[in-house]
């Protein structure tokens, strides 16, 4: 069971970072552009939390898997970065569902996103194989 949820952890990484380029892209577009907002931003945020959550998940299973005396890093580090990214990220979709135009809508969005991101970024163990197996 371990090496399945390890390895399901491990690619849905690049899930939560294609999701999120792909959506700070789009929202970052959308408030420089002074475009509308679409249902577009809304399922493309939906899908960028929902993996955080799904990752969240399979993160708490490996922790208790694995025992809380063999996470060293993950436990200072890792773990509580990532659940304040979660959080920052879904914060930022409530927020931009709230914005009372489009640009605000995409502007929150897109800031809420790029903090919640660039956490994901630094605290992703990038000396773990870039593919399991690899």
């Amino acid at each position: 069971m371990l090496s399945i949820v390890l390895w399901l952890h491990n690619v849905l990484r690049w899930l939560v970072v294609v999701a999120g380029v792909a959506v700070l892209a789009l929202e970052y577009v959308g408030w420089l552009g002074k475009h509308e907002w679409k249902p577009t931003n809304k399922i493309l945020g939906m899908i960028f939390t929902s993996a955080l959550d799904v990752q969240m998940l399979l993160g708490i299973i490996l922790m208790f898997v694995l025992g809380f005396g063999n996470l060293g890093f993950f436990l200072s580090m890792h773990i509580p970065e990532m659940f304040i990214a979660i959080v920052l990220a879904h914060v930022g979709s409530q927020l931009a569902k709230r914005g009372a135009t489009d640009v605000a809508k995409h502007r929150r969005a897109a800031i809420w996103y790029t903090i919640a991101i660039l956490l994901i970024l630094m605290f992703i163990p990038w000396q773990r194989p870039l593919l399991p197996g690899m």
